[in-house]
């Protein structure tokens, strides 16, 4: 029973790691399209690039307040669901919006 739990967890982790280096490693693969749906210029392109990576940085500070206070496990599983609930939900934004080819 251990076992089959553990190789659950280690899936989920792995699947949830993996959804998340696309979603943030996906923007600059994604960026020349945007940049032309979106008319936006290279700074603009830049900013919107680099928001994901100013965005982790600035949680590190109360994600380990967090760390030190609650367990570190909680917190990890809570990211990665948190992260690709919010990339699952952001897929379909430009349909949302009428932009679908």
């Amino acid at each position: 029973m251990v076992i089959v739990r553990r190789g659950f967890t280690v899936a989920l982790i792995v699947v949830c790691q993996s959804s998340q280096a696309q979603v943030t490693g996906g923007i600059a693969l994604c960026l020349p399209l945007m940049r032309q749906d979106l008319g936006l210029s290279f700074a603009q392109g830049g900013t919107v690039a680099a928001a994901s990576t100013l965005t982790y940085a600035v949680m590190q500070i109360p994600v380990g307040v967090l760390a030190d206070r609650a367990d570190p496990r909680v917190l990890f599983l809570v990211g990665l669901l948190g992260v690709n609930v919010l990339a699952c939900g952001s897929v379909d934004v430009g349909g949302a919006q009428g932009r679908h080819r």
